[in-house]
C-alpha cells in the first residue's frame, strides 16, 4: 500500500521529484549535469519528500514564490547545509565554468589578437547585460579584475573563493 502524505501537488514536492530525477534518472534530458557527473540526493531524502520538505521549510525563503532552490556549491550534493532558497539573479551567478572555457575561470575568455597575440578578457553579466572590465595579459590578472570588480561594486552571489581573491592580490601587486 503507498503512504499517503498529500503533499504532491506542492512546490517543495515537486522541486524534490525533480532533483531525484536529475540526479538519477539516465532518461531525463539534464542527467548529465547532475547524476552524469556525480551529483546526487542526500540519502535520507531519495524515497522520503517529507523529510526533504521539512528540512526545505527550516530555510530562509522556503515559502517564497520568487527564490529558486540552489546548490551553494555546485560541486556537492543536494544535502543539508548546501541548499538554500535565491533569486534567479542569485542562482544563475552561482554556476561552474562552462566545459568550453580555455580558461577554467568563469568570467574569463581566450581572445586571439589580429596581431596574434593572446588576450584575456574579464566580463560579468549585470542586468541581462554583458559587462566587460578590461583586456589582460594572462588569465590570472583577468581573474584578479574581476573579482576586484565584484568586491568594489559589492555584487551578491559570485562564488568567489577569499584565499583565491588574497592569492591574487599578492601575485599582481
Amino acid at each position: 500500500m503507498a503512504t499517503t502524505h498529500g503533499l504532491y501537488y506542492t512546490k517543495l514536492y515537486r522541486r524534490w521529484a525533480w532533483i531525484k530525477s536529475r540526479c538519477f534518472n539516465v532518461n531525463t534530458k539534464f542527467y548529465s549535469e547532475y547524476g552524469g557527473r556525480g551529483i546526487s540526493l542526500y540519502s535520507e531524502w531519495v524515497y522520503n519528500p517529507v523529510a526533504f520538505i521539512e528540512y526545505c521549510k527550516t530555510l530562509i525563503g522556503w515559502d517564497n514564490d520568487t527564490l529558486t532552490l540552489d546548490r551553494i556549491d555546485n560541486d556537492r550534493d543536494y544535502e543539508p547545509n548546501n541548499i538554500r532558497f535565491v533569486s534567479r539573479t542569485i542562482q544563475s551567478r552561482n554556476r561552474r565554468v562552462k566545459k568550453d572555457n580555455k580558461t577554467g575561470y568563469a568570467g574569463i575568455t581566450k581572445e586571439i589578437m589580429p596581431s596574434g597575440n593572446i588576450r584575456y578578457r574579464a566580463s560579468i553579466g549585470i542586468n541581462n547585460k554583458k559587462v566587460t572590465i578590461g583586456s589582460y595579459r594572462n588569465a590570472e590578472a583577468a581573474l584578479y579584475a574581476r573579482i576586484k570588480y565584484i568586491k568594489e561594486n559589492n555584487l551578491q552571489g559570485y562564488n568567489i573563493e577569499e584565499l583565491t581573491f588574497i592569492e591574487l592580490i599578492k601575485k599582481n601587486k
